[in-house]
């Protein structure tokens, strides 16, 4: 890490294919898979993505011989909604949850080694923002 000048985290929209979260050794949920209907998931995959950048940012910022800039990408509302797009409503936009935990856990001097490149607002009016086969 401390060889890096900047690091781009660019990988949301992964969160949003089949896969299972674990969480302290726990299923906590999943995408596209969950075999206990009798129970609700604690984890979705948008919970899963803000666990992640939180924890991949926390370990940049803290880390001390790290001295670059990590930046977070948050993703296209086009990913995680699963159907046709539709422009998204006021209110309707995914928070920047993780980084923002993140944000709160460093210190003020680690705060400047993050930063948070939201691109959900304006991919969520166009659909044609980000290429899909």
């Amino acid at each position: 890490m401390p060889g890096f000048d900047v690091v781009l985290l660019s990988s949301g929209h992964w969160f949003a294919k089949q896969y299972v979260y674990a969480l302290n050794n726990e299923v906590v949920g999943g995408q596209l898979w969950w075999p206990d209907k009798s129970r609700s998931m604690k984890v979705n995959n948008t919970g899963a993505y803000g666990i992640s950048a939180e924890t991949v940012l926390s370990a940049f910022a803290s880390h001390p011989n790290y001295t670059g800039l990590t930046i977070v990408r948050s993703y296209s509302p086009d990913h995680y909604e699963g159907g046709k797009f539709g422009p998204q409503q006021e209110g309707e936009l995914l928070e920047n949850a993780g980084f923002n935990r993140a944000i709160e856990k460093v210190t003020d001097k680690s705060k400047s080694k993050l930063r948070l490149m939201d691109i959900t607002e304006a991919f969520g009016y166009r659909h044609d923002g980000h290429p899909d086969p």
